[in-house]
């Protein structure tokens, strides 16, 4: 687990860390929510594309934070800055909006208890990658990126 995770430190991840970081949730989801074979059909789908989701919207917005950094580094202009701060929102507005779309979509399918171990889920294991990352880049690991 902590090889394709490398990527993630360094702020690139590629398709195959996706495909797998998506995988996993989808073992752990299955087996927790104890979906049966007409909700694996229906939600499995949604739930890579929900992962798809953020996964270009937090490749977008980096993208997007390093050109303002470039941009005060090198000509800050007002109307530019402006600009980029009104893509930056949009963007986040509109994946809010997709995401939560997606989120009700699946919960759709779900029965109550089946909802409410969703939505823990997706913030334990949210939680847990981050933990593993920070582990990771601890000062003395060998996976340290360094300064």
């Amino acid at each position: 687990m902590i090889i394709f995770l490398l990527p993630i430190l360094f702020g690139q991840i590629e398709e195959e860390h996706l495909r797998t970081i998506t995988s996993i949730k989808i073992a752990e989801l299955t087996q927790l929510l104890e979906l049966d074979d007409e909700q694996i059909a229906k939600i499995i789908p949604m739930v890579r594309e929900l992962e798809r989701l953020r996964f270009d919207f937090h490749r977008k917005k980096r993208r997007m934070i390093e050109e303002l950094r470039i941009i005060l580094k090198t000509e800050p202009d007002e109307k530019l800055l402006r600009e980029k701060l009104s893509q930056l929102k949009k963007m986040r507005i509109e994946f809010i909006k997709k995401e939560g779309e997606l989120k009700d979509r699946i919960e759709q399918l779900l029965s109550l208890e089946q909802r409410v171990k969703f939505v823990i889920f997706q913030d334990e294991f949210e939680q847990r990658l981050r933990r593993l990352i920070r582990r990771i880049r601890e000062p003395g690991r060998i996976f340290h990126p360094g300064p």
